[in-house]
């Protein structure tokens, strides 16, 4: 066996939403055996987990050695969305706008919230309508500065939008 198979090294694996964890692993450990160390430090399944190292998704069956990680390296978790304790609860529930999650899940409350994107779009709505003559001018305005956001926004690695996040906790600047 290559020598090289067994040197460990420390892996962090981080949740956008900031949960994160360090796992030692070999580079001839399976993509599936990183999943169970991530899920025994975060207690999320492997089947609902999706790594990302330089925005290439990890296969299960593949082995850590084949995206060349090193000591240090950043890996980004994507938890599937019908795996996130707020979907489980809204798909649960059908009596309120309001659900909640037992104890063993978490105990996560969500509401039903509006899209950012229509809460972006009725606020500039609110404000532009007293710079402008007529409301097909602020739709307009609008229309074309959310499809500038989004277009930034998609162009965005899972890097940036840390970088992005990270200056926004400790200056109050949102820069991207």
């Amino acid at each position: 066996m290559n020598s090289i198979l067994l040197i460990g090294m420390k892996i962090n694996v981080k949740i956008l939403q900031g949960a994160e964890c360090n796992v030692d692993v070999v580079a001839g450990d399976s993509v599936d055996r990183l999943k169970e160390l991530v899920q025994t430090h975060l207690n999320i399944s492997p089947s609902n987990q999706r790594l990302l190292h330089r925005g290439k998704t990890l296969q299960d069956g593949t082995l850590i050695q084949e995206y060349n990680l090193k000591e240090g390296d950043k890996l980004h978790l994507v938890v599937k969305k019908e795996a996130s304790p707020a979907a489980v609860a809204v798909s649960e529930s059908t009596k309120t706008s309001t659900t909640s999650t037992t104890a063993t899940t978490g105990c996560i409350e969500t509401q039903t919230e509006i899209e950012p994107k229509v809460l972006l779009e009725r606020e500039m709505t609110r404000i532009l309508k007293a710079h402008y003559s007529s409301d097909s001018e602020v739709r307009k305005v609008v229309s074309a500065f959310v499809k500038n956001v989004e277009k930034k926004l998609n162009a965005l690695s899972l890097d940036d939008i840390e970088r992005i996040c990270d200056r926004w906790n400790s200056e109050q600047v949102l820069q991207f």
